[in-house]
């Protein structure tokens, strides 16, 4: 598995930057994407930030990943969506293993909390969870069970959350549950039928509060406005997760019809569909659910604050807002840019953006704006945080780049990341 060590290490000219991942005490690694291949380079922490790297593997697949992950201080995973699995140590190069388990591109991963297990989901004519124990480097259970398809996969508790949603035979979502205990499954239907089935939109659980968020599908409120014209709101649902029923509707933003797409018309037909009032399997109602799914598609992510009793929504064009579960919020933090001469362009003028709140530091919001790190400062924020505004108050902020400085201080990556594993990592396709 490795790739010549002669000096000075050169990638693969079609090679494309990817994120670093820092989580070792002792090593930091790089993956690159080639033509047919991924190429792995191991740094050590204490040398210079951009040496060239000290060891490298080449993996066998250029296929989307689903996992890469340090699972000890000398040890990285990668997985790959066809849940193929490879480990090297990096302490004596060598791959120590490697296991194909389908040929299907459904293979999930995820990492038990103190990484002594990987769990791996794929479909081989049915549907397997197998355990990877970590330390023996060997497969210890392998079982099928009757899963509908999944999208996402999380552990919670003692128990894998494996996340549905289809549209056959009417729209319905929920959790395929496996008992790590007792191997035993179960299915868990959940309220508020999403309206849809693409894998970004897997709802997000709260593991302090027992609680899952995700954007309400339901109802759809509007209001009309002299300025603005119709203004949709944005809300979103919360669940209990201990009963699966639902707790609350929190009315997060408004959207004015402008906003709900990139484009003019499209914003126009959009909200024209989400006025509608359907009847059940009609032509008018599958134009409302497609409303509605452009409606709530405009989140990329939602981040649960350390504080443990609020959240953060981040919307396309890098919008974010601060949301606790009493309903309270922060203004609408909404980006604008330096013009010069002091001047600012005024907010919501870039729709096209995909953005997601990658990490939230103690004096930054780091975000992942289409393919490069960008922050917005919490000392820009400072009076403008209070948990008191309104749904319509909208406080401009500038999104800045992060100097190359600072990208060690905060265990990050690289500036730019490959845009296919970054969407994978992120849930934004």
């Amino acid at each position: 598995p490795l790739a010549s060590l002669e000096k000075p290490f050169q990638y693969p000219e079609d090679s494309s930057s990817m994120l670093i991942k820092m989580k070792s005490s002792k090593y930091r690694f790089e993956l690159r994407r080639g033509s047919d291949n991924y190429v792995l380079g191991v740094f050590s922490r204490a040398n210079d930030w951009f040496d060239d790297p000290e060891i490298v593997f080449e993996i066998p697949t250029d296929e989307p990943l689903r996992l890469w992950e340090f699972i000890s201080e000398t040890r990285i995973a990668i997985v790959d969506w066809y849940a193929r699995v490879w480990i090297y140590e990096v302490e004596e190069p060598d791959l120590v293993f490697q296991h194909s388990f389908s040929t299907a591109l459904t293979g999930k991963a995820v990492l038990s909390e103190d990484l002594s297990q990987m769990h791996i989901i794929y479909d081989k004519d049915d549907y397997h969870h197998a355990i990877i124990d970590l330390d023996k480097l060997e497969i210890i259970s392998d079982k099928k069970y009757p899963l509908s398809y999944v999208r996402h996969c999380e552990l919670y508790k003692d128990s894998l959350m494996l996340y549905f949603c289809s549209k056959r035979k009417g729209w319905n979502h929920g959790y395929d549950i496996i008992d790590l205990k007792t191997g035993e499954h179960r299915k868990q239907a959940l309220p508020d039928t999403k309206l849809d089935d693409s894998d970004k939109k897997s709802p997000y659980i709260d593991h302090k509060n027992d609680k899952i968020v995700f954007p309400y599908y339901t109802e759809v409120a509007y209001r009309e406005d002299a300025d603005q014209g119709d203004i949709f709101t944005f809300q979103v649902a919360v669940v209990d997760l201990k009963t699966f029923e639902l707790e609350k509707v929190i009315p997060v933003r408004d959207m004015p019809m402008r906003l709900l797409e990139c484009y003019e018309d499209d914003a126009q037909k959009a909200a024209t569909n989400l006025k509608l009032k359907p009847e059940p399997e009609t032509e008018e109602e599958k134009k409302w659910q497609k409303a509605v799914k452009t409606l709530n598609g405009n989140l990329n992510s939602l981040t649960f604050d350390e504080d443990g009793k609020s959240f953060w929504i981040c919307w396309r064009g890098g919008i974010v807002r601060r949301v606790d579960y009493d309903g309270n919020l922060s203004p609408l933090y909404a980006k604008v840019q330096d013009l010069g001469e002091g001047k600012m362009s005024p907010p919501f003028e870039d729709h096209f953006n995909h953005s997601v709140l990658y990490n939230i530091y103690p004096d930054r919001l780091v975000i992942l704006e289409h393919s490069i790190f960008a922050q917005i400062r919490m000392e820009d924020l400072k009076g403008k945080d209070e948990m008191s505004a309104n749904i319509e108050d909208v406080c401009p902020v500038q999104i800045l780049s992060i100097p190359e400085d600072d990208l060690p201080l905060l265990d990050m990556a690289t500036l730019f990341v490959y845009k296919w594993e970054s969407m994978l990592k992120y849930n934004m396709f």
